[in-house]
């Protein structure tokens, strides 16, 4: 398994998942690069000789009002959550189809603010943030 995220170095969060998931690997990936994405799957594809799935789930929150969050804030929000998320679901099944892979495989998108946003709050009593 392997974890592509922006960060050149794994963070804290992801070495101390590591140490319960020793088949867990880092790989650093901006999600809003096609080429960057492609060359990532496919040495990750070339390594194991197979991708067997993805679970596409980047996703960022611009702490701002929601009134005052600017275009270039928003754009930036879209291009990871949406236009990212797609990018990487794209360069998997690319990888898959490359390898023809007999078995088939899965790709799942996920969308939550759940990283900033503990589910457990009432909804009424969120401030509204861009994104």
């Amino acid at each position: 398994m392997y974890a592509l995220d922006l960060h050149p170095q794994p963070p804290p969060e992801f070495l101390h998942t590591v140490s319960n998931t020793p088949n867990l690997h880092y790989r650093p990936a901006d999600v809003r690069s096609a080429p960057q994405l492609a060359d990532t799957l496919r040495t990750i594809a070339d390594a194991e000789g197979r991708i067997d799935g993805m679970i596409a789930s980047a996703g960022v929150l611009e702490e701002v009002p929601a009134l005052e969050c600017t275009k270039e804030q928003f754009q930036r929000i879209i291009d990871i959550n949406v236009t990212g998320v797609f990018l990487s679901a794209q360069a998997c099944a690319r990888e898959m189809v490359r390898l023809r892979t007999s078995r088939g495989g899965s790709i799942a998108l996920v969308a939550s603010m759940s990283g900033v946003v503990a589910n457990h709050v009432p909804p009424s009593s969120l401030p509204l943030h861009c994104g």
